[in-house]
């Protein structure tokens, strides 16, 4: 197996980087509070589920960053009793809680040079209360947003993080002030290239890449029915070692398979359409053939009819372990017809080490009620200490098909600890109703 650098996102990869670079002093007063004022337009996200007017409880707070940096008021939706709170020590920043005093939602202000070096990583767009952010999903599970708040009155960035994989914690702030002279509402006008970071070794994407968007859809014209011939992409030593694999993996009925790169044919992507909360996606799963583990990255663009960009996502991983499979997805905003263009895709060294892991689990629960619940208990094969991370939890019928998925993440795990969780997955009843086997996804590294 040939590993080259893996692509430089490991620079930026948790919020404790962010803290370490972001401003260092900062100060804020209170504004109005107990007043409940119609904040529709503020937030509407939320509005929209909503007939009426869209109140919070709490106003607003007049965020200043000491230094000449200004000012903006930051708005805070407290309808389910969060709360806003100032970063005592560190960077200049703001944290928001739950009702329970858990951390919902980081956010650290970064001087234009920080903001171009943790940007550069950003490959999506998100609109979040009706306002652009560059988007990053970490390979902990967490994910970053990033704007310039010139426009707000604040000549910096400002970097917002959730931690719980809820990227509806996101919509739970908003921002307002007068711009400043020459600001602009351009989300990419102050993020980094990715050429921008210190000592990292970039390379050309393999052309391998590129012949690989043809094969990924050349069989896949409609692959909610039909399925390719078994693993008609790969060599027949490849394809004889996934079907070998002892993972659930194998419960699914995958619509195409093929190896993405030419060097390395043990770097295997699968892809089947699916559903998460009724919305389609697409989901992808890259699968580690060899003996060694490898750090994946790369851009995933799913496609639809007249090839229409219908989704995309960027894909990180530090560590993907031999003979592990990992699962990504892409949101798509019509339905995708199983191919996907990959971009600046590179497979490199580890940054972690992989440990083996297992799991018990079932399904249980009546389709009729829009979900169906699947406890699990998950451990490392030996007992080992683990990182926290993502797991994947996919729901299938008798012939493979996925009739439904969700996501849950796990804290990091003691010495011969087990993680005991239940996820409820959602969707609609006649696919719910066809459920038959579950299938748990995760990939436990050891903590840096």
């Amino acid at each position: 197996m040939k590993l080259k650098k893996c692509y430089k996102y490991m620079l930026v990869m948790a919020m404790t980087i962010i803290m370490s670079l972001g401003l260092t002093a900062c100060g804020f007063n209170i504004g109005s509070t107990g007043k409940s004022e119609d904040y529709k337009d503020l937030f509407p996200d939320a509005a929209a589920n909503l007939s009426g007017s869209y109140k919070t409880s709490n106003l607003s707070y007049r965020f200043t960053v000491d230094g000449d940096y200004g000012e903006m008021t930051v708005h805070v939706d407290t309808s389910n009793g969060h709360s806003f709170e100032v970063i005592e020590d560190g960077p200049a920043g703001f944290k928001i809680k739950d009702s329970e005093g858990n951390d919902a939602l980081y956010a650290v202000c970064l001087d234009k040079d920080q903001y171009a070096e943790l940007t550069s990583r950003c490959l999506e767009v998100k609109t979040v209360n009706g306002r652009e952010f560059l988007y990053c999903k970490n390979g902990d599970g967490s994910e970053d947003l990033f704007s310039y708040m010139d426009d707000c009155g604040l000549n910096c960035g400002l970097a917002l993080e959730v931690h719980d994989g809820n990227y509806d914690n996101f919509r739970l702030v908003a921002f307002r002030g007068e711009p400043l002279e020459g600001s602009t509402t351009d989300v990419h006008a102050y993020q980094g290239s990715p050429a921008d970071g210190e000592g990292v070794e970039i390379e050309e994407t393999p052309d391998s890449v590129e012949e690989n968007e043809e094969t990924a859809g050349s069989d896949t014209e409609d692959t909610a029915t039909t399925q390719t011939t078994a693993n008609a992409n790969l060599d027949s030593e490849i394809a004889s070692t996934l079907n070998g694999l002892n993972t659930d993996y194998n419960k699914i009925k995958w619509g195409s398979v093929y190896s993405m790169f030419e060097e390395n044919p043990g770097v295997v992507i699968s892809v089947a359409p699916g559903k998460m909360y009724d919305e389609d996606i697409l989901i992808i799963a890259i699968t580690n053939l060899y003996d060694q583990d490898f750090c994946f990255s790369g851009t995933a663009k799913a496609l639809g009819k007249d090839d229409a960009i219908v989704g995309e996502t960027f894909v990180y991983e530090s560590c993907v372990g031999a003979g592990n499979t990992v699962i990504e997805y892409i949101d798509c905003d019509s339905t995708p017809d199983g191919r996907i263009r990959w971009e600046e895709c590179e497979v490199g060294e580890p940054y972690q080490e992989y440990i083996p892991w297992e799991a018990d689990y079932q399904a249980k629960g009546n389709a009729h009620d829009g979900y169906l619940t699947v406890d699990y208990a998950l451990y490392t094969s030996d007992g080992s200490v683990c990182d926290g991370g993502s797991i994947t939890v996919l729901l299938v019928d008798k012939d493979g098909y996925i009739t439904g998925m969700m996501t849950d993440y796990m804290d990091e795990l003691a010495e011969k600890e087990t993680w005991n969780s239940s996820v409820d997955v959602y969707g609609d009843e006649s696919m719910l109703s066809q459920t038959k086997d579950v299938a748990i996804f995760a990939n436990t590294v050891k903590p840096d």
